[in-house]
Order: structure tokens, then sequence, then C-alpha cells
């Protein structure tokens, strides 16, 4: 039995370039917290019963590429999530980009399992080129780019288990590894159409003739362009629209590092769908999309936050190298600057210029990982949540990818409104890894828990040995 029904899909199509005036970034978000508050209306439009539960519609962004600004310190996501806030009451509550493509499976995995009283989740999924990266527009993995702002709604009808795979290659061919793994859960769900990410025509060939027993929706790739994660979405839209209403379909994504997720949805009866051009830049005072604030407000947190029974911090800072001075393998450029343009942008950043780097990308997962392990180790039935600096500038190691650990760009609200099942430990990671991020090299670790076994401070000795010096520890 299939437990997850789509309800809607709208998507709001932005066109390249998308600041062709230079105007100021506070414009550009106002216009994208506008496109986010009016996909959200759409939906409560369509879908009135959202409004009913007693807890509310979570909300989640998902992102490739948008993070950029936030890393290098050009904006804040916290304002941006403001600007959303104001014009609906369902703005998200949190930002993933580090799975890329695939954030929308991370997310759903998360929130499925982690909020069982909520019946509604969304996930809107943001790409837009804010800086006109050429790289974003066209490169060679997959060519064309599209961009937009696509918001799904999900009913849950009952447990998620087998409807949805996350994962992630460990090989070198991707593609392959991803098509294994949709071919295997094609033929559990023989009766489910398939729909793969907008790929060039020559690659989506390759992908495809490993499906030839099933269905696969058409590629769109020449009319749209690689949507990032919207792309599967807006294949079962185009299809829905045309009139081939089937009754499930596999959504499948695939990540630049080889992360995906394949999830099975049934199709609402009354599937409410939505295609319209949006504006990427306006002016503030022309914004005018402020949403009711009707019930959708409501939360998960009130109710299961009572249960809380202790909440404990500990904050340091990296003081030197914590792997030593050798040397270390220079990183593929995940985003590599082409044109003047590029270089233009990329000087203007501010980052940290005053924070030094002791921790290159490699080793920075590499610390993270350790640091994961060790917190498993010390507190069981432990949920990790990880605020850092994205992207991250290489594939994440498996302790990263565990179902327990979600990594996060920003994050709204404390932790304790993210799982009410388990113990919670936020980790807020301000390490720099390159000058022109933004950053102090601070790290901060919150406990939030039922029953507390073991206190972080317990940890201050690994820490220290990693050369993290001890600022602050508070109950």
């Amino acid at each position: 039995m299939v437990n997850l029904r789509l309800k809607s899909i709208i998507h709001s199509r932005f066109g390249h370039p998308a600041n062709p005036a230079q105007a100021p970034l506070d414009n550009v978000f106002l216009a994208l917290a506008a496109t986010v508050a009016s996909n959200v209306q759409r939906i409560r439009e369509s879908c009135p019963d959202i409004d009913g539960p007693i807890r509310g519609t979570i909300h989640v962004l998902s992102s490739t590429i948008v993070n950029m600004c936030f890393t290098v310190g050009d904006f804040d996501w916290h304002k941006f999530q403001a600007m959303i806030a104001t014009r609906t009451s369902t703005a998200p509550k949190f930002l993933l980009s580090a799975y890329e493509c695939a954030g929308w499976g991370y997310s759903l995995r998360h929130c499925t399992r982690n909020f069982p009283h909520s019946q509604y989740f969304m996930v809107t999924i943001l790409d837009a080129n804010v800086y006109d990266f050429e790289f974003w527009v066209y490169n060679a993995n997959w060519e064309k780019s599209g961009f937009g702002c696509t918001t799904l709604l999900f009913e849950k009808t009952g447990s998620v288990s087998e409807e949805l795979v996350v994962g992630s290659v460990r090989g070198d061919n991707a593609l392959m590894e991803f098509a294994l793994a949709v071919s295997r859960a094609a033929r559990r769900n023989a009766e489910s159409v398939v729909a793969l990410p907008f790929f060039p025509q020559r690659v989506f060939e390759t992908l495809s003739k490993s499906l030839a027993s099933v269905k696969v929706l058409p590629n769109r790739h020449a009319e749209w362009g690689h949507c990032f994660g919207s792309d599967p979405w807006l294949a079962i839209l185009k299809s829905w629209s045309d009139g081939e209403r089937k009754s499930s379909f596999l959504a499948c994504s695939l990540a630049l590092n080889g992360y995906f997720c394949i999830v099975k949805v049934v199709m609402d009866a009354e599937l409410a769908i939505s295609v319209s051009k949006a504006p990427l830049t306006m002016d503030e005072g022309a914004i005018e999309c402020k949403v009711s604030t009707g019930g959708l407000a409501r939360s998960t947190e009130s109710a299961d936050r009572t249960e809380i029974a202790a909440i404990e911090r500990w904050r340091g800072t990296l003081t030197s190298r914590p792997f030593g001075d050798r040397a270390v393998l220079a990183q593929m450029q995940s985003l590599p600057l082409i044109g003047e343009h590029d270089f233009a942008v990329a000087a203007s950043f501010p980052g940290a210029r005053a924070a030094p780097v002791f921790l290159s990308y490699a080793e920075h997962l590499k610390f993270l990982s350790l640091l994961v392990r060790e917190l498993f180790a010390h507190i069981p039935e432990l949920q990790i949540v990880i605020r850092m600096r994205l992207p991250i500038q290489g594939r994440l190691p498996l302790e990263l990818l565990d179902e327990k650990v979600l990594l996060l760009d920003g994050l709204t609200g404390d932790v304790g409104c993210l799982s009410i099942q388990n113990n919670v430990l936020e980790i807020e990671d301000r390490f720099v890894r390159h000058p022109l991020e933004a950053g102090d090299n601070r790290i901060q670790l919150r406990l939030v828990a039922k029953v507390v076994s073991q206190h972080l401070g317990n940890l201050a000795p690994w820490l220290q040995y990693f050369w993290i010096r001890e600022i602050e520890r508070a109950p």
C-alpha cells in the first residue's frame, strides 16, 4: 500500500538572465519570497484541508544553487525566511542544499520519520541563478539549465517506508548506479510510470535503456533544460496536463555528487497543477502578495516540545589545523568561474577575510564524519542536525548521509522544532574553508533531550584533540 499522496504541483518559471539590471539582492530575494508565497497560496486555495489538522503542515525549502549567497555572507537565510513569513503563514522551517537535486527526497525522509502526527508535508524546490554564473546556465554535465520554483504538497495516509528510497552512489559511474536503483524500484512497482531527470537526449536514452520494461515519461530537456530537483515533478505535471492521468508515479532525481532519491506517489483525483512565469526582480513597493494567515501556521512544536526534559550547550573555537600541516589533495571546483562577469561577482563577495583557514573541504568532511561517529557512540537514540556552510565541494561520507543526520543551511527557531521522537543535537558549524566564505571558526553543540545519559562536556577532550578550545558551557 502506498501511503504518500501527491496533492499539488505548482511551478513558477524564471527566465534568464536572472538579474539583467544588476538590481540589489534585496530586490531579488523579495521577488523570490513573493514567488514562494504565491505558490503556497495556490496550494491553500486548491486544498483547504491543510488548514484543518491540529498540527500544521511542515514546509521545507530545497535548493541546489541559491545557497551560494548565504555561504559567502552576501545575503542572510533568516532574512529571506522572514521575507517569506511576512507573505504566508507557512514559511519554510529550514533550507537544504547539501543533497543538491536530491534534496526533496532527503527532506521527505526526515519529515515523514520525525513528524509522525503531521498529515501534510510541503516541499519547495527553488533554483534561481541569482548571480548569473555561466556554470549554472550551461555546462558539460547536463548542458542547458532551467530555473524556477516548484512547490509540492504531499499527504501522508500511513507509515512511509518502501515508498521512499534515498541513497548515494559509491562508485565512479553515478548514472549506471542510479539506473540500477531506479530499475529495482520500477520492478517492485510495475504499475507506476517513471519520471526521470531531464538530461541531454543521449544521456537520457542511456538511462532509459535500463528501464525498457516500464513506461518512462518523455524527456523534456529540449523544452525546459535541466531544472535540478524539479525535473521529475515537471514531467508528471506535463503528463497530467496532457490528459495522461496515471494513478501512480515513481519520481526520481540524481545529484551531481551521486545522491539520489526515488519516491512512489499516488495521485490525488483532484491534483492541483499550475505553471506560470515569475519575475526575479522587483521593487519592494511593487510586491503586494501578502496572504491570509489562517490555521496553517499551527505548528507541531508546542504540543510535542513539552516532552523535552533538558537542554545543554557547548561552544568552542578552532585554533589550529586539526589534521596537521601536511599537504592535502586539491578539490575539483564545483563552481568554476568562466567569464569576466563570474570573476567580478566572486571578487565582490564579503566572505570572512579576517578569519584564518584551518581546514580544507576534504578535511572538513573528515572532521564532521569523525564527530558524528563519536556522538553516536556517546549518546544513543540521537538525531543530529548540522548547520554548516554549503556547498561542501566533494561527496559526503556515509556517516553524514545516515538517516539520523540532517545537513542544513539554515534553521528557523530553535532545534526543538526539528524532531519530537529522539534526543536532538544541533551542531552549528562556522568553520572557514575558503577566504571568500563567511564564518569565524566557531562551533556550537546544543542538546535537546528527553533523557540525558551523557553530557556534552564529556566530549571536550575529544574536541580539544582537534584544536577546538572551549569558550562556553551552559546548562
